[in-house]
């Protein structure tokens, strides 16, 4: 009978880091990380413009925030009544029957 080979590891048979010190690999690899690099960057793009944006949405909100609060508070710069607005601003509602 044969004697038997003995088991190799994993590592042994598919060759490990025998590559790793060549040049082709390390170009590669910059070449990912500067995909990586303009990736990220774009993104960095998107995200300060959605920020920018998110910000002048909160100006504008404080800003009409103000005006209603002017608007509730002043009742002689409307130039009717507070009671007058009110019933104005209301008509009389209707009701659906199916």
């Amino acid at each position: 009978m044969p004697a038997r080979a003995p088991v190799k590891r994993l590592a042994a048979v598919r060759g490990g880091a025998r590559h790793a010190n060549e040049r082709h690999v390390h170009h590669f690899q910059i070449a990912l990380l500067e995909l990586e690099k303009a990736r990220r960057a774009s993104e960095r793009q998107v995200a300060l413009d959605r920020i920018r944006s998110i910000e002048d949405r909160l100006l504008e909100i404080d800003a009409l925030i103000r005006a209603h609060q002017d608007a509730t508070t002043d009742p002689a710069a409307a130039g009717t009544a507070p009671t007058e607005r009110k019933t104005a601003a209301t008509p009389k509602r209707r009701t659906l029957r199916y």
